[in-house]
């Protein structure tokens, strides 16, 4: 195996080639060859046309797994959509394509061993698993993150004129994501708050100044969640605060180490 490397954020400048193949073998028996590029562009477009949610995040770390040249898979690292007390990094994105069955937990890995290597970097990685998606972090189970917990429901976005936006893309279009000023702002449009049920938290600490991080902001180190454990949704996730609190399932909360 060999690697050649460039700064974080300059798009291709990443390889690594190793025989790691679609479950161990290739159309011929033969291992297969996976690269590993960071590549913005390539993970949009994977992210656009296979993730649920089509939308890309701020990149610190895009990369993407290559087979004979295709990008198949792609991890993309960058700010937290939240703000928390102290800095981290999200795993905000995690998408192959339907035919690619090599492992995510090498994709993973390649990546957090790429952010542990800039020193200037946050030291605490944070991931959601989406409950709503019926996913409970079978991956990061499989990648040795820890398990901290699942969050309160909270409002993700608005449903307007019956289509979710989430909340980022709302402050981005019109200056606010508050569904009270956006029907001031425009009245013509049927705005509606969108609460999720509760994300799963994990997270990894890149070295002992990550752990204290994690120590500091209050994470746990709690037994994974199995699939069964997904809460599944009653009713839809449109809704006021106080009928949220009543159909939403929730667990452990960690808003203490959020900002205000």
């Amino acid at each position: 195996m060999y690697c050649r490397r460039s700064p974080i954020g300059e798009a291709g400048g990443v390889r690594w080639q190793g025989p790691y193949g679609l479950d161990g073998l290739g159309i011929l028996g033969c291992a297969t060859m996976i690269e590993y590029y960071h590549d913005v562009l390539d993970a949009r477009t994977l992210i656009k046309q296979h993730h649920y949610s089509h939308r890309m995040t701020t990149p610190v770390l895009a990369l993407c797994a290559y087979v004979d040249g295709v990008p198949k898979a792609a991890c993309v690292f960058g700010p937290p959509a939240a703000r928390w007390k102290q800095p981290i990094l999200e795993l905000s994105r995690l998408v192959r394509v339907p035919e690619f069955h090599g492992p995510l937990t090498q994709l993973i890995s390649k990546a957090v061993g790429m952010l542990r290597s800039q020193k200037d970097l946050p030291r605490l990685l944070l991931s959601y698993a989406d409950a709503q998606q019926s996913h409970h972090g079978g991956i990061y189970q499989a990648a040795s993150w820890f398990y901290t917990g699942q969050r309160t429901s909270c409002m993700d976005g608005l449903m307007i004129d019956g289509t979710f936006v989430p909340g980022r893309t709302c402050n981005a279009r019109y200056g606010t994501r508050s569904p009270t000023k956006l029907r001031l702002q425009h009245p013509e449009l049927n705005v509606q708050p969108h609460f999720d049920i509760g994300k799963h938290l994990y997270w990894f600490a890149l070295d002992r100044k990550g752990i204290q991080v994690a120590e500091d902001l209050g994470m746990k180190k709690l037994p994974y969640p199995k699939p069964a454990d997904v809460v599944q949704l009653v009713e839809p996730c449109v809704s006021n605060a106080a009928n949220a609190s009543s159909t939403l399932a929730v667990r452990s909360t960690f808003s203490d180490a959020l900002k205000p």
